[in-house]
């Protein structure tokens, strides 16, 4: 078995071993409405009203876009950042996510991430896993604040080159 079939292999079974912990981790949390409210998704080109199109004309520095991805900071540079995006799913009312074991990941699961002119930064300490409201605190953010393997929430758009332009960005520290 060659180095790339094995690092293939090594990668699937870390995405089958985070499924299974993000299993685990939303059973153990009892499914509770806060939590799905949480985990939902927003559908990739979903329609806005006319005054959110305002808002983006006058503000020309945001992207245009409102899509959201998700994923592990992997690795940093002065201007932007790259991550392994995280996959998410719902069946049968319980949410998953899975992403590549750090050093495992594929080509096409890595995201570059330039940060709009006036890009906000949001970081939350997530204790006990988030079970409940008083486990999540929250600050305002800043790019310092992004370290390898941290997870986070990215909204914004998609830009012609595959990287992404970020209006917002979520910082996840799960202590």
């Amino acid at each position: 078995m060659s180095d790339l079939q094995r690092k293939r292999k090594l990668a699937r079974r870390g995405m089958i071993l985070s499924a299974a912990c993000g299993f685990l981790l939303t059973a153990a949390a009892g499914c509770g409405k806060a939590e799905e409210e949480r985990l939902q998704i927003e559908a990739i080109g979903e329609e806005r009203d006319a005054s959110e199109d305002d808002a983006v004309k006058k503000d020309t520095a945001q992207s245009v876009g409102n899509e959201e991805i998700e994923g592990s900071v992997t690795s940093l540079s002065a201007d932007s950042f790259v991550i392994s995006k995280i996959e998410t799913w719902s069946e049968d009312g319980a949410s998953f996510a899975a992403s590549a074991a750090p050093g495992y990941e594929e080509e096409e699961n890595l995201i570059t991430v330039h940060m709009a002119e006036s890009c906000g930064y949001e970081y939350k300490t997530v204790k006990n896993g988030g079970v409940n409201p008083e486990d999540i605190s929250a600050r305002e953010g800043s790019f310092t604040d992004l370290k390898e393997e941290l997870t986070v929430i990215i909204k914004g758009s998609w830009q012609e080159d595959g990287s992404f332009l970020a209006d917002h960005i979520e910082m996840e520290e799960f202590v």
